[in-house]
C-alpha cells in the first residue's frame, strides 16, 4: 500500500482528534494502541486497509463534521471507507444493533475487536476517574461485544 494513504490517515486523524483525550493521554495513544493490534493480528490479506480504518475508526463518530464518507472514499477507497462505516455507530443506534452491523464487515469487525481490548485494558488504568460501577457495566458490555465478535466471523 502506498505509504501516502497512512500519511494521510495520521494527518487526518490528528486534525480531527486534536484536544481529545482518552483517560490521561490524548487521543492518539488510543489509535495507536488500536492500530498496533490490527497491525499485529489482522489478516495479512487486509492488513493494509484494516490499519488504515484503525487510524481512522472513531473520526467520524466523535467529530461528525470534519470529513464525510465521500470525501473519505475518494481519499482511501470503497473498500476502507465501507469499513469506517460499518464501524461508525449511529446516532440513535442501539449498542447491540450496533456490534451486530459492525460484525458483518470483516475489516470493521477486525477493528472493534481491537478497539475493544484497548477500552477494557483502559478500564485498569490508575487515574482514569470512572466510577466503579460505570467500569463494571463497561466491562460487561466490552466482553459480551467481544463473544459476540468472535462467534460472527
Amino acid at each position: 500500500m502506498d505509504i501516502k494513504l497512512y500519511e494521510n490517515a495520521w494527518r487526518l486523524a490528528l486534525q480531527a482528534h486534536e484536544g481529545q483525550k482518552y483517560g490521561k493521554h490524548d487521543y492518539v495513544y488510543h489509535l495507536k494502541m488500536v492500530m498496533g493490534l490490527c497491525a499485529t493480528y489482522g489478516e495479512y490479506e487486509k492488513k493494509d486497509e484494516t490499519v488504515i480504518v484503525a487510524i481512522l475508526h472513531d473520526m467520524v463518530e466523535d467529530h461528525p463534521n470534519f470529513i464525510g464518507y465521500l470525501a473519505l472514499g475518494s481519499m482511501f477507497g470503497e473498500e476502507i471507507v465501507v469499513a469506517i462505516e460499518a464501524i461508525t455507530k449511529r446516532e440513535n443506534e442501539g449498542y447491540h444493533e450496533y456490534i451486530v452491523r459492525c460484525s458483518k464487515n470483516k475489516i470493521a469487525r477486525m477493528v472493534k475487536t481491537c478497539d475493544l481490548l484497548c477500552n477494557l485494558s483502559g478500564l485498569d488504568e490508575p487515574d482514569n476517574n470512572i466510577d466503579p460501577y460505570r467500569k463494571m457495566k463497561l466491562r460487561k458490555r466490552y466482553r459480551t461485544a467481544l463473544i459476540y465478535l468472535g462467534n460472527n466471523q
